[in-house]
């Protein structure tokens, strides 16, 4: 889509936890078009402030735990093994 509309850089944006995960991927498919990729993580709003998945409650914790499994699950192609929960 991007090349058909003649764009040639994009701004990647996901949740701090994703982000690894998010590059892996995107960086997977741009190796066959060389766009020129940014990636920007955002944070979750907690009480006014900024905070990271590993600096919050214990569900943010859980949910940056299973990131891990996931980015490993993908690195190896086993995304059907990753995503059943």
């Amino acid at each position: 889509m991007m090349a058909d509309l003649g764009y040639d850089s994009a701004i990647i944006t996901s949740s701090d936890y994703h982000m690894l995960r998010t590059k892996m991927i995107y960086e997977r498919q741009n190796r066959h078009y060389g766009f020129d990729l940014t990636y920007v993580a955002s944070y979750r709003e907690i009480d006014g402030k900024n905070v990271q998945w590993n600096e919050g409650p214990s569900y943010l914790k859980a949910g940056g735990f299973r990131e891990i499994k996931k980015f490993w699950g993908y690195m190896f192609f086993l995304y059907h093994w990753v995503d059943e929960d």
